[in-house]
């Protein structure tokens, strides 16, 4: 015998219910729509030798079946005494299981117990009943979130809903609701090569072999001749933090490839993350939270490092928030392409910050005020307070992503950098508020010139050191040739700061061009027209501490003037101390 459900009399209100829900992606709606419609029925027995059983009772004389609210009652209170396995192991004549009612007049059983189980799906698809209990959920989906494969549409997305339409229609006259507010729907792993996993192919990758990186080539061996081949090769595992950074960077929306290609590329990503923090921990060994400069006082360049900050940080908190990983936004950025805004997963806009915008542009325009400068000119302290809002912020970026890594981290940070904050496992993200002056829209404005202008620099010194005219890029000045005023006036703004983000010794601005026969590259400027940037020869002679070729008259050990200062600094720091 089997047992079946009629769900033709709730279909209506349970397709209702299916448009108050969000589908992350949209098209789960119409799948799972599609096959509550086309279900009027629903076996729910099946004849397995495990599970949960049935609460009917089968009369010995007719073989009718009982199953009442009462014999239900009756059932569940013997269940609450010895357990679900008791209505197996039970002795097949044991009286306690049959009501009063249904014994015989000598007391003994005249009903045997059912064999058979409940479907899988009722079973997991009443779930939800457990979340009934707690009154903080009045007036909300019984979950928020409701989350598996493509192929659950059938399973426990559609018994789910239709258990819990069928209980609110027998117990409430209010409209019914599925049991959960979003329902994400995810692909399933592939290999390499796009195949489904399976035992007979041998191409099933464990959780293990990514945490080990043994998917990854093995550590390099010093050893020479032939005892170089080891049989025990090393990994470079970076732990469970690769998994999880794999999972997050992936569209989980569509089926996701897994291998030793895309695990490379995770596997690089957490490293930069990792010397990136360690980096950070460097600049700031010697901060002080009363150190922090004010927005109003601080470079020009590190307010548009505070807007490339506020930028991504705002897109990883809206998609962390709408569970749509896969359509965070890239901040703005200034690199070879230019100004941009990309469509990447909430990971990977954090790690294309950290590798562009941070890394490539801000980090190295900081380098010199950070290692050169004194430790108390304002410049440098400018600097380490955009550096501690970076890396405050990537801790709770990273915080529900790779833990581990924020953890170590937490580890290694001085005290006077934690001050009073939670530990960032602790914190509620987005953990830092954004003032509105880090994104304003003159800052805006300047960062789309800014970046033709450094995207024009860094293309010229390529030219410049592949004809042997430089070598570093300290080994050169920078002439802009900026033929409009209002382009001119803006970039006479920056002047003082265009050295540092160009990474260059001297930097020159005019309406005129300067030699003609150094390399050069044209570029967009405000007002119309193309500026032009030239790659010239330093101002002076190399300065042995800070390496810019600033030091105006050649000495035994050229010292720039700022170094000499410094130098003094730290020598009456040593005596005082």
């Amino acid at each position: 015998m089997q047992w079946f459900a009629d769900v033709g009399a709730i279909k209506k209100p349970a397709l209702a219910a299916l448009d108050r829900v969000q589908y992350i992606p949209s098209s789960g709606e119409s799948r799972l729509a599609a096959f509550v419609d086309g279900r009027n029925e629903w076996c729910i027995s099946r004849q397995r030798a495990w599970g949960v059983p049935i609460p009917v009772l089968y009369s010995r004389e007719s073989g009718d079946p009982v199953l009442t609210s009462e014999s239900i009652q009756h059932i569940l209170s013997v269940v609450k005494e010895r357990g679900t396995d008791a209505w197996w192991t039970d002795k097949e004549d044991d009286a306690a299981w049959i009501p009063c009612n249904l014994l015989a007049p000598d007391g003994k059983s005249r009903h045997d117990r059912g064999k058979d189980t409940m479907d899988v799906w009722f079973d997991s698809g009443t779930s939800w009943a457990l979340l009934m209990q707690s009154e903080q959920r009045a007036a909300r989906p019984l979950a928020d979130v409701y989350s598996e494969g493509t192929d659950q549409h059938r399973g426990w997305f559609q018994s789910s809903l239709l258990t819990h339409v069928a209980h609110q229609l027998s117990t409430s006259d209010d409209a019914p609701t599925a049991p959960y507010g979003t329902l994400i729907t995810h692909g399933f792993v592939l290999d390499h090569e796009g195949r489904k996993m399976s035992k007979s192919k041998g191409n099933v990758i464990s959780p293990n072999q990514v945490v080990s990186g043994a998917l990854l080539p093995s550590k390099k061996n010093n050893t020479k001749g032939k005892q170089q081949q080891n049989k025990n090769p090393e990994h470079d595992g970076l732990g469970p933090d690769v998994l999880r950074l794999w999972v997050a960077r992936s569209d989980y929306t569509t089926d996701v490839v897994i291998g030793p290609e895309v695990l490379q590329d995770a596997h690089n990503c957490l490293h930069k993350l990792r010397v990136t923090f360690r980096w950070l921990l460097g600049c700031l060994s010697d901060w002080q939270l009363g150190h922090a400069v004010e927005f109003e006082h601080l470079n020009k360049i590190d307010r548009i490092a505070l807007l490339h900050l506020a930028v991504v940080n705002r897109a990883v908190s809206d998609s962390f928030k709408k569970y749509e990983y896969h359509k965070g936004k890239s901040c703005v950025g200034i690199g070879p392409t230019g100004s941009s805004t990309d469509m990447l997963t909430a990971a990977n806009a954090i790690s294309k910050y950290v590798s562009r915008e941070f890394s490539a542009w801000y980090g190295e325009a900081v380098k010199d005020r950070v290692y050169a400068d004194r430790p108390d000119s304002r410049s440098r302290l400018s600097a380490q307070t955009v550096l501690f809002q970076v890396y405050n912020n990537l801790l709770g970026m990273l915080a529900p992503l790779t833990p581990l890594l924020v953890e170590e981290v937490w580890s290694h940070t001085p005290e006077a950098v934690r001050g009073n904050d939670d530990h960032p496992l602790r914190r509620l993200y987005p953990t830092l508020p954004i003032p509105d002056q880090w994104e304003t829209s003159q800052l805006m404005k300047d960062l789309v010139w800014l970046s033709t202008a450094h995207s024009a620099v860094k293309a010229c010194q390529e030219k410049a050191r592949a004809e042997k005219v430089i070598g570093s890029s300290l080994q050169c000045s920078i002439h802009l040739q900026i033929p409009s005023t209002e382009g001119l006036a803006l970039f006479e703004s920056y002047e003082t700061e265009l050295k540092d983000l160009f990474v260059v010794s001297g930097i020159t601005l005019g309406h005129d061009a300067r030699d003609e026969k150094a390399c050069s590259t044209e570029f967009p400027i405000p007002g119309g027209g193309m500026g032009i940037a030239f790659v010239l020869p330093p101002p002076g002679n190399k300065c042995e501490r800070c390496w810019q070729y600033i030091v105006q008259e050649k000495e035994t050990a050229s010292i720039c003037e700022r170094c000499k200062d410094a130098l003094k600094y730290y020598e009456q720091a040593c005596r005082d101390h």
